[in-house]
């Protein structure tokens, strides 16, 4: 996993797990490593790397949040790189959440939809979880995010309308150093 900001030794392990991306059951290339960890005065730092260098894209996100003890975000730093021809470009970004440095922020609508209201058993790296898939719409976009006992995402479905294909992240790996709540 690659990281913008490593931990630090007085961080402590929450969670940690890979996601792999799949187009209509096949294999992307792209996977998505997290890792979220406890700081001091009950801070916690949530460490995802996006790899998409095999991906047909090339393209890869590192995202690096920083949230409060009350879970309110602090801090957000994000690398973006992308594949062109003849060689890599990346840009890192960093913003303190409602600073004064904050880049722009564009506000859109969001509906979240359970679409049951009891959970459901998976199959998640393993073992079998109770999850709750959720509907989440914005725009012109539509996600199913499948989540965990600890409101952690597990799954994710995307569908393209346009071309009629399903996008879906998977949790390959999936640890929980401690109970959550």
């Amino acid at each position: 996993m690659r990281f913008i900001v490593k931990e630090q030794d007085y961080e402590k392990p929450i969670g940690a797990g890979l996601m792999r991306y799949e187009m209509d059951g096949v294999p992307t290339g792209a996977v998505e490593h997290w890792r979220l960890t406890q700081a001091t005065e009950g801070y916690e730092v949530l460490r995802v790397d996006l790899d998409g260098r095999e991906a047909a894209s090339g393209h890869s996100y590192m995202y690096h949040l920083v949230r409060r003890a009350d879970g309110a975000p602090e801090r957000l730093a994000y690398r973006l790189q992308a594949k062109k021809v003849g060689g890599n470009t990346a840009v890192t970004l960093n913003g303190n959440i409602g600073g004064d440095e904050t880049l722009a922020l564009q506000q859109v609508s969001v509906d979240v939809h359970f679409m049951i209201t009891d959970t459901k058993p998976m199959e998640v790296a393993g073992k079998t979880l109770e999850t709750v898939p959720t509907m989440v719409r914005w725009n012109d976009n539509q996600r199913i995010v499948v989540r965990d006992q600890n409101q952690w995402p597990v799954a994710m479905q995307r569908p393209n309308f346009a071309d009629g294909k399903l996008l879906e992240a998977i949790e390959t790996r999936y640890i929980w150093y401690r109970s959550e709540g």
